[in-house]
């Protein structure tokens, strides 16, 4: 996603390409960009990938252009179901400078049922 550091920006969480499955926002506090994600009632996060660059090349790719998501830069697993997080991310001092901010993010998501038994 391309971020205009003035600014919020809210776009959806698309699984497999093709299910809208929550929500992401970004935007920034101070020296830091703030990213979050709220998945719709039934999904749970269970891998998330995060990289900011100043440039797209800046963004860890294949020869061929794909995210190498192994490589970005803030990574983390979630245990249990986990509907929502935010994350702030520290930017550097080019990061904070720049008025535009390059934001790859990969989500592993899963579907889960809750079931009450009386």
């Amino acid at each position: 996603m391309v971020y205009n550091t003035n600014e919020t920006l809210e776009t959806d969480l698309i699984r497999a390409q093709y299910y809208d499955v929550g929500n992401v926002s970004i935007w920034r506090d101070g020296d830091y960009l703030v990213v979050s994600i709220v998945l719709d009632e039934g999904y749970s996060l269970t891998l998330l990938h995060i990289h900011v660059a100043t440039s797209l090349n800046g963004i860890p790719q294949t020869r061929n252009g794909n995210p190498k998501i192994g490589n970005f830069e803030y990574q983390t697993s979630f245990t249990g179901i986990t509907p929502s997080f935010i994350v702030y991310i520290p930017l550097d001092a080019t990061e904070q400078s720049a008025t535009t901010l390059y934001v790859a993010i990969h989500a592993e998501v899963d579907t889960y049922t809750c079931t009450i038994n009386y």
